[in-house]
This record gives C-alpha cells, sequence and structure tokens, in this order.
C-alpha cells in the first residue's frame, strides 16, 4: 500500500497547505500539541479588514483521487507461514471539522483491502482464507494563528474472514485443523485488524512529516520572516472551519495607522473562493513595507509584467529614455477608496527623480478604475485619465514641471485603461491547473470593501454561520 499512498498523501498535504494553510503556520511542531497549550486568540475593539474562505469542495476537486495498490504479502510468526496477494482500494479526501476558534482539517482515507486467497501453513497443515479489511483513517491537522499543530495518525481497520479450504496429508488432520481455524477466527480477525491499523497509521505519520516541514519551512523563510522583519506581518489571523468551508480573518492595524471598520461585510452566500478586503488593510499593510522607500523604473515595468503577463510599452527602459525613481511617502504610502462599484487608487511620493533632474516635493498620482466580470477573470478599465499633481502649492519651476511631465507619462502607462491579470493565472498542468475551473461569479467595490467570489461550475450556495 505504500508505493499507492506516498504521492497521494504528499499532494493532497502540499496542496491543502498552499491554498488555506500557509498564511497561519507560525513555528509548527511535529508532535502534537496539547489543545491546553495553545495560546488565545488576542481580542481587537474593531472588527476584521481582511477576510479569505475556501470551500472543502474546491480543497477536495483538487486533492480527492482514487487509491488502487496491489501486493504481495509474506510473514512468518512462530512457525506459521503466511502468503497473501492484497488489493487496496480507497480514496483520499479532506474534511473541515466545525471550529470556531481554530482551522481544523482532517485528511481521510477511506478503503478496503482485500485478500481473496490467502494460505497460512504451519507443519503439514494449509488454511485457505478469503478476507476484507475496511480502512478508515485520519490525519488530523490544527491550525491557528500561532502555528500548525498535526496530531498522530487515527485509523479503525475491520476484517471480516472466511475460510475456504483446509488441506493436510491425512483427512483427520483436516477436520481438527478446520475446527481449530473456526475456533480462533475472531481472534485472527481481531488481530489482522490491528495490525493494518498500525501500518496505515505508521505510512501517514511518515508521509506526512516531510510535507508538513516544507510547509513550514516555505512559510517562515518566504513569508512570516521578512514581513516580520519588515513589521508587514497582521496584527492577528484568526482561522476557523466550517462542515463546509475554512476561513481566515486578518487584522492589519497598528497604532497610528487607520482604524479596521467597526463592522465586516455580509458574508450571506459563501463561495468556493472569496477574498473580502476593506480599504484599510491596503493602506495598513503597505505603511511598513513601501513607506519611506525609493522604487525605479525597472521595479513598476517588473510588477505590471508580473501581474499582466507582458511589460507596458511606455514603462520600458533603454538607452537614451530618462532614467526615473520615486520615493514613497512614510505615512499611508498608498491609499484606495472602494464606493460605487468602483476603486480609486492613490500613490503618495515625498521624492523624484528624472535623469538629472530631482524634485524634493509631496506629489500624488491617482487613478479611477471599475473592476468588471469576464470569462478569463477580473478585468479593470480605467474610467478617466490619471491625475498627477503635487500637493505643496508651491510655485511651478523648469524642473517641477519637467518632472512632472515625465511622471505623468510613465504612470500613464503604468496605469493601463485596461488591466487583464493574465500574468496571474494558474498553472498549466499538475493539481493546481484545477484552479482554471473557478469561475468568477461575484466582483463588488461597495461600502469600503472590495469582494471578489469564485465558484467552480455549481456555485455553493451553503449559509454562512456567524
Amino acid at each position: 500500500m505504500v508505493s499507492t499512498m506516498r504521492p497521494t498523501w504528499q499532494s493532497g498535504v502540499a496542496i491543502l497547505l498552499g491554498l488555506a494553510l500557509l498564511p497561519a503556520i507560525a513555528r509548527a511542531q511535529s508532535a502534537p500539541a496539547p489543545e491546553a497549550a495553545m495560546p488565545a486568540q488576542p481580542q481587537t475593539a474593531f472588527s476584521y479588514n481582511g477576510i479569505v474562505q475556501i470551500s472543502e469542495r474546491l480543497v477536495n476537486r483538487m486533492v480527492e483521487r482514487p487509491i488502487l495498490d496491489k501486493q504481495t504479502v509474506r510473514n512468518n510468526v512462530a512457525g506459521t507461514v503466511t502468503v497473501a496477494d492484497t488489493t487496496t482500494k480507497g480514496k483520499l479526501r479532506v474534511e473541515f471539522v466545525p471550529s470556531a476558534d481554530r482551522a481544523i482539517i482532517d485528511f481521510r482515507l477511506v478503503g478496503e483491502m482485500s485478500a481473496p486467497n490467502a494460505t497460512a501453513t504451519r507443519r503439514q497443515v494449509l488454511v485457505r482464507v478469503a478476507s476484507e479489511t475496511s480502512i478508515d483513517a485520519r490525519k488530523r491537522v490544527i491550525a491557528t494563528q500561532d502555528g500548525l499543530f498535526p496530531a498522530k495518525s487515527d485509523a479503525n481497520c475491520n476484517t471480516d474472514s472466511q475460510i475456504l479450504n483446509v488441506e493436510a496429508d491425512h483427512r483427520v488432520m483436516e477436520r481438527i485443523g478446520r475446527r481449530r481455524a473456526e475456533k480462533m477466527r475472531p481472534e485472527a480477525q481481531q488481530a489482522a485488524s490491528k495490525q493494518v491499523a498500525e501500518q496505515v497509521e505508521q505510512k501517514l505519520d511518515e508521509q506526512a512529516k516531510d510535507p508538513l516541514a516544507d510547509a513550514n519551512r516555505f512559510y517562515l523563510d518566504k513569508m512570516r520572516l521578512p514581513l516580520v522583519n519588515l513589521g508587514g506581518f497582521p496584527r492577528e489571523m484568526k482561522l476557523s472551519t466550517t462542515d463546509t468551508h475554512i476561513q481566515m480573518k486578518v487584522v492589519a492595524w497598528k497604532p497610528g495607522q487607520t482604524m479596521p471598520p467597526a463592522q465586516g461585510p455580509s458574508l450571506a452566500t459563501r463561495h468556493d473562493v472569496a477574498v473580502y478586503g476593506h480599504q484599510t488593510i491596503v493602506t495598513n499593510i503597505t505603511e511598513p513595507l513601501i513607506g519611506g522607500k525609493t522604487f525605479g523604473d525597472k521595479q513598476f515595468l517588473e510588477l505590471v509584467r508580473i501581474m499582466t503577463g507582458r511589460a507596458s510599452r511606455g514603462l520600458w527602459v533603454f538607452d537614451g529614455r530618462p532614467r526615473w525613481t520615486v520615493t514613497f511617502a512614510q505615512r499611508e504610502p498608498v491609499s484606495v477608496v472602494f464606493a460605487d462599484g468602483t476603486f480609486r487608487l492613490t500613490f503618495h511620493f515625498t521624492a523624484a527623480t528624472c535623469g538629472a533632474d530631482r524634485v524634493q516635493a509631496p506629489m500624488e498620482v491617482t487613478a479611477l478604475y471599475r473592476p468588471m466580470k469576464s470569462t478569463n477573470g477580473p478585468h479593470l478599465v480605467r474610467e478617466s485619465n490619471i491625475v498627477l499633481r503635487y500637493t505643496d502649492e508651491l510655485e511651478e519651476t523648469p524642473v517641477r514641471a519637467a518632472v512632472h511631465q515625465e511622471l505623468s507619462q510613465r504612470f500613464d502607462a503604468f496605469f493601463q485603461p485596461d488591466i487583464f491579470f493574465d500574468g496571474l493565472s494558474p498553472p498549466a498542468g499538475g493539481s493546481y491547473a484545477k484552479l482554471k475551473e473557478l469561475k468568477l461569479t461575484e466582483l463588488r467595490c461597495e461600502n469600503g470593501w472590495f469582494i471578489i467570489g469564485y465558484d467552480l461550475d455549481e456555485p455553493s450556495k451553503v449559509a454562512l454561520h456567524r
């Protein structure tokens, strides 16, 4: 059973953590943590300004798969030689366990192991047996904002066997052997069930160890540590699960920043993937990440290429074109307003250079977009020309005018009239390619919130339990 379960289990763990758990893993340990040792969730006087939810249905669309494995088993215990050709059939899937203060995820393997013609030989007596062993195994993972806590695998197995024949050199020995075999059958079934359960538990624990460790290293090295060092790690992340969805609520805020809203958005329906972002989360997250930092033409060009899959001609960098940079404001470097089906995005700068010209003055550039749904995902339509202006109201000079003209052209190319996010599409192969089955079903900007929802072929209509 090892050869088939190994790739299946590893792929399932990796996919689920990539979708939902990575943002919540901190310093997880390989040993299970008692619930009493888990730190309590901090309390806040305001609501969350970021919410992400993912359905069990989507996770299983990517993880769920059949298991089929055939093996020949040979054992020699206390002089009894057993030989059996076994066939294991089953299915690996994920189940969410309802929990209000943490996410509880069970990787569940359900199946059966059949041995239609096993033989047990002791001295001159050979017993032929047919058996069926049901398998129900779980690997539970508990996730909170403080880490990922995998529990030991637990398997329940039940063996039902039938004696087909008893063969010996003498009929007397056959009759005695059959009586003894029938008498010992319940005990043998119990022993077989225990043995299979122990083997399944061991394999699940072994095969989950490396994927969970890899996920922790990825999160710690690539996500959590850089954000902590920059001061951009969220103040609070709260995970929870219902029987249909896993949800993560985020508070991005620290003293001196714009307070998150007092109330969250209405979550009357649940999508297979949904993201709810309040306008405060944009400012509060970008402030420690880019506030006071200088970015140049190549960085803006690369950002557009990552998002759209191609470089905007107006941002090309080549000999003969003046190089340029901008320095973001220390406080509120980026602000956004979500209202009336549009969002207004503004960059705030304190300095800029274009070629040999340099301006040390506050300025801002604003673009107004209306998000639209398309068959390929969200499509942003710019509703007006960009507006770039100095905000200090000082007298215009030739240098200020030259910098203003050059940056206006560059940011007109950055804030393109139509933006399709082709560069962020799922990969073409593997389990993650199934994300292409998601269809954009909701896209709204209202009351300070940006809401985007994706569904599989048949949208989920399960009500959210608050």
